[in-house]
C-alpha cells in the first residue's frame, strides 16, 4: 500500500484501531491483569498545575534532535507536570476505547535531578495528576542498568509501560502493536513538550528488564516497558532557551 508522507502517520493510527467487532474476544479482562504491580513508598505528590508553552509545534520539530549530554542542573517539577499531563490527555484522546477498558499506559519516572523531588523512581498517576514513589535510586548504578550507558546520567529518564497480558486478552496478538504505537507517540510527545520547554533529550531503549523487575516489578507481561524517553537541561553552549 502507497502512503505520502503528509498521511502517513494518521493511516497507520487508524489502521492500527480496531472497532468492536475485530475484539479478539469479548470476555472480561482478568482483574490480575489490570492490577497495578507497585509498592507505595511514600505518600504520593501532588503536581503542580501543568504551564503553556509559548513554543509552537513547528518551531518544536524545527530544533528536535537526539541530545545526550545535559547541564547538571535540576528539571522543574512544574515542567515535568506539564509533560506528564499532555502525553496522558493527548492519549486519552486519541485512545479512548483504552481508558474505557482500563488500559492506560503508565510511566514510571527515574528523578535524578528534579526540583523539588527526591531522587527515587516514581509512577505517575494520571487520574490524581500525583507522583507515587514506588522504587529507590540509592543502591542503583544508573550507568549499568539503562540498555544504552550514555543515558545513565540523565536527570530525569521517562519509562513508558503497557499492560500487555490484558491487551492481548482484549485484542489478541494485535494489541502488541498497538501498545507499541501507543508508546512511541507518548514517547515523542513527551520529546516535543520537553523542547518546547527548553530541554533537550533523547528516546533509547530503556532499562534492562531484569533491573526494573527486581525494583518496581515490572514483569514483561502483566507490565511491559515500551519505550523511554530521557531530557535535562542543555549544555550552555546548545542552550534554545
Amino acid at each position: 500500500m502507497q502512503y505520502e508522507m503528509n498521511n502517513l502517520f494518521t493511516k497507520i493510527l487508524d489502521e492500527t484501531k480496531v472497532s468492536k467487532a475485530d475484539f479478539h474476544t469479548t470476555q472480561d479482562i482478568p482483574l490480575s491483569l489490570l492490577q497495578n504491580p507497585y509498592t507505595m513508598l511514600d505518600l504520593p505528590i501532588s503536581l503542580p498545575d501543568p504551564k503553556i508553552s509559548k513554543m509552537s509545534l513547528e518551531e518544536a520539530l524545527d530544533l528536535r534532535e537526539a541530545i545526550k549530554e545535559w547541564e547538571d542542573e535540576f528539571v522543574k517539577l512544574a515542567d515535568l507536570s506539564t509533560i506528564l499531563k499532555l502525553i496522558f490527555d493527548s492519549d486519552t484522546k486519541d485512545w479512548e476505547n483504552d481508558f474505557l477498558n482500563d488500559l492506560e499506559l503508565g510511566v514510571v519516572v527515574y528523578a535524578q535531578k528534579v526540583d523539588g523531588l527526591n531522587p527515587a523512581i516514581y509512577h505517575y498517576s494520571s487520574k490524581e495528576h500525583e507522583l507515587v514513589p514506588i522504587g529507590n535510586l540509592e543502591s542503583l548504578n544508573m550507568n549499568e542498568i539503562v540498555l544504552q550507558s550514555e543515558f545513565g546520567n540523565a536527570p530525569v529518564i521517562l519509562i513508558f509501560t503497557g499492560k500487555l497480558g490484558a491487551t492481548i486478552h482484549h485484542y489478541g496478538s494485535s494489541g502488541l502493536r498497538r501498545l507499541l504505537i501507543r508508546g512511541g507517540m507518548a514517547a515523542d510527545r513527551a520529546w516535543l513538550a520537553s523542547i518546547s520547554l527548553g530541554y533537550v533529550g533523547s528516546l533509547f531503549a530503556g532499562i534492562l528488564p531484569k533491573s526494573l523487575y527486581t525494583t518496581v516489578k515490572i514483569d514483561g507481561y502483566q507490565l511491559t516497558s515500551l519505550f523511554a524517553y530521557s531530557f535535562g537541561v542543555p549544555l550552555s553552549e546548545l542552550s534554545i532557551k
